[in-house]
C-alpha cells in the first residue's frame, strides 16, 4: 500500500493505542501478531485478535475497478491530487473503507456483548502520548446516551461547506475524521448499508474512488437523522468524550 509513512513509524503510533484499558477487537494481518500480543499483555480478557488477509477485506472485491479508475484520464483531471494515495493505491482506498464493515462485524456483539462499539485508527493521534488516556477505564460514556442509540457518532474538524454528496467528493475529504467514529450496533448497521451505497451508485458508477471521510460526510447530507456531529480536534477523542 502506498503512503508516505513507513511501516515502523505506523507501528510506533499503534504502541500506544494498543496499551489504552479498553475492551478491543483488533483487526491484523498475520505477520503482525507479535507486536499485538506484545502491547495487550495484561489485557488478555479484554482483547480479540483477528489476522486476516488483506484480500478478505469488504472493499477489496472492488479492487480492479478502483484500478481501473484511477489510472483513466477522468480520475486524472478531476482528481486534485492524483499523486496522493487516495490516486494511486486501490489498496489504500479498499482499506479506508473496510474500516466500517470490520466496525459491522465487531458490533454483531460475539465478541464483547456491549450495547456500543467505536472504531479508532491503530494510528490515532499519531501516536502523541498527550492523546491518550492516562487512567483505566475509558469510555466515550458522553455519546454512550439514550437519545443518541440510533446515530453514528463522528468528530466534526471543519465546516460542513458541501450541500451534496458530488460537493463531498475530494472537498469532503476534511470535514469529518475517520480516525474515531462509531455507536449502537443498529445505527453500524444502518450506516454501513449508506456507506456501501454511496461508494457503489455516487462514486464507482461515475468513476470516482475516495477515502471513507468523503463517504461520511456523503452519508451525512443523505440522512441527517442517522449522525451526531461534535466539533472539535482531529484528536480530541478521548478528552473529549470521557
Amino acid at each position: 500500500m502506498n503512503t508516505s509513512v513507513p511501516v515502523q513509524t505506523y507501528m510506533m503510533y499503534a504502541s500506544h493505542l494498543l496499551q489504552v484499558n479498553v475492551k478491543m477487537v483488533i483487526y491484523i494481518e498475520k505477520k503482525f501478531l507479535p507486536f499485538v500480543t506484545y502491547y495487550r499483555q495484561g489485557k488478555e480478557k479484554i482483547t480479540k485478535i483477528i489476522t486476516m488477509d488483506f484480500e478478505h477485506l469488504e472493499f477489496s472485491k472492488y479492487k480492479n475497478t478502483i484500478s481501473s479508475i484511477q489510472k483513466s484520464k477522468k480520475f486524472q483531471k478531476e482528481h486534485p491530487e492524483p499523486g496522493s494515495p487516495t490516486g494511486m493505491s486501490a489498496d489504500y482506498v479498499i482499506v479506508k473503507n473496510s474500516k466500517v464493515k470490520l466496525l459491522l462485524d465487531a458490533s454483531n456483539g460475539k465478541y464483547f456483548p456491549d450495547t456500543n462499539y467505536y472504531w479508532v485508527d491503530m494510528i490515532f493521534a499519531r501516536g502523541e502520548v498527550k492523546y491518550f488516556p492516562d487512567f483505566c477505564d475509558w469510555s466515550p460514556r458522553k455519546v454512550m446516551v439514550d437519545i443518541l442509540q440510533n446515530k453514528i457518532t463522528f468528530i466534526q474538524v471543519d465546516d460542513f461547506n458541501v450541500t451534496s454528496v458530488s460537493d463531498a467528493y475530494i472537498s469532503g475529504n476534511y470535514i469529518l475524521s475517520g480516525t474515531f467514529f462509531g455507536g449502537s450496533a443498529i445505527a453500524i448497521e444502518r450506516y454501513y448499508q449508506c456507506h456501501t451505497e454511496v461508494f457503489e451508485k455516487e462514486l464507482l458508477s461515475l468513476g470516482r474512488v475516495d477515502t471513507e471521510r468523503a463517504i461520511m460526510v456523503g452519508c451525512s447530507l443523505k440522512h441527517p437523522d442517522l449522525v451526531n456531529l461534535i466539533a472539535a480536534r482531529w484528536y480530541d477523542a478521548f478528552s473529549l468524550l470521557y
